[in-house]
């Protein structure tokens, strides 16, 4: 995995927060109501047959609604794969140093010298970890 798609986690976690609230935007909207109308029998024989004036909401626009509410559903799963494919990456690093650097930087969003503040490294040692690290991942691949 390179450190561009690493860095991608904090920015899917803002855009799930995104997506989500369009979906509810999406589902709560109010469509416009037309009278439809259906067959219907009486209870009794001869069970004489019957229409009724039912509400329906209308349906070019429910329809569109619905579309647009599974295209954000399948970019939230698409988004959701994405972050579960980086977390399992950093649970996939051995050395607990680190996974603690990956995890802080790329799951945390912490800029460089944060995490060497936390880990008690040189930010230029985080660095240089971070890129072997990636380097040598990238290559085994």
């Amino acid at each position: 995995m390179t450190k561009e798609e690493l860095e991608q986690y904090v920015h899917l976690y803002r855009e799930i927060g995104q997506i989500q609230v369009s979906i509810d935007r999406l589902s709560s909207k109010n469509i416009p109501v037309v009278a439809g109308k259906v067959k219907a029998s009486s209870k009794y024989f001869p069970y004489t047959e019957y229409r009724v004036d039912v509400p329906i909401e209308t349906p070019e626009i429910a329809d569109k609604v619905n579309e647009l509410i599974k295209l954000k559903e399948r970019r939230l799963d698409h988004c959701v794969n994405q972050m579960l494919d980086i977390e399992r990456f950093v649970d996939d690093i051995k050395d607990s140093e680190l996974r603690q650097i990956f995890e802080l930087r790329y799951i945390e969003g912490k800029r460089m010298q944060e995490v060497a503040d936390v880990v008690h490294l040189d930010r230029s040692v985080v660095s240089r970890k971070i890129s072997n690290y990636c380097n040598l991942h990238t290559k085994s691949q």
